[in-house]
């Protein structure tokens, strides 16, 4: 009878000692679940504001921005340059005043105290509002779709198709390139890239002759000229906020 008390003490304290080792391995795991959601939270929030602060470096010798003086800033997007004064920046660029081209939604770019702020509403094909910028602060973006990571001469957005629809850095403090798909809206995509600029019609008379001169589908050409626009930022893992992809 006292053996059998004995085993069962004994099976008894192991189930207990491993039901408390079960437990505390619980309450750690959810500890640092916990702690990796609020630091992702927080993150994610850190992504929707911030200041992009102007480099020290100066413009390369033979670039058109060293040949600008001092009170003037160039705006470069994709193949188009244009100049304005710094006060014009305070104010806020609108980049219709470089990139002419139909009804183009605008991108307004600010700068103060050699600080970068974009404002900008990007557009589905459909001529809906997908997404909103304010001074560099989402006010608008359904379904979280767009994603935004910025380092301190950058700031970049991406849909949910990983393209680029907006990619804004700072050179120095007199030149500032713009990339990204521009909707003028109800005519065109405009893809900026490097030293293109090249545009895409989308209105459905537009899109069969495409299709019929392409010999493919339109949203196969959507998708090749939007991955030119270079990718600045990474987006993959816990911890890839302000980390470019090279």
């Amino acid at each position: 009878m006292e053996e059998k008390y004995i085993k069962w003490a004994t099976i008894t304290i192991f189930v207990c000692g491993g039901l408390i080792l079960i437990a505390n391995y619980a309450k750690d795991y959810f500890t640092k679940e916990k702690a990796r959601k609020e630091k992702e939270a927080a993150q994610r929030e850190n992504a929707m504001q911030g200041e992009i602060v102007a480099p020290e470096s100066k413009p390369a010798p033979h670039s058109q921005a060293a040949q600008l003086p001092e009170e003037m800033v160039e705006l470069k997007i994709g193949g188009m340059t244009c100049a304005f004064k710094k006060s014009q920046f305070e104010a806020g660029v609108e980049t219709p005043k470089c990139l002419q081209v139909g009804n183009t939604v605008p991108v307004i770019i600010k700068l103060k105290g050699g600080k970068l702020f974009i404002s900008t509403k990007i557009f589905d094909k459909a001529g809906k509002m997908v997404c909103e910028i304010d001074d560099n602060e989402w006010t608008v973006n359904k379904n979280n779709f767009y994603k935004r990571n910025y380092d301190s001469t950058a700031v970049e957005v991406i849909d949910q198709y990983d393209n680029i629809v907006l990619s804004a850095e700072v050179k120095n403090k007199n030149s500032i390139h713009v990339y990204g798909i521009f909707n003028a809206i109800g005519q065109a995509f405009i893809f900026a890239y490097g030293d293109v600029t090249e545009t895409l019609e989308y209105f459905p008379q537009a899109i069969k002759i495409i299709e019929q001169m392409e010999d493919r589908p339109w949203d196969e050409l959507y998708r090749e000229k939007a991955k030119k626009i270079p990718r600045v930022f990474l987006y993959n893992g816990k911890d890839y906020l302000g980390k470019r992809v090279s």
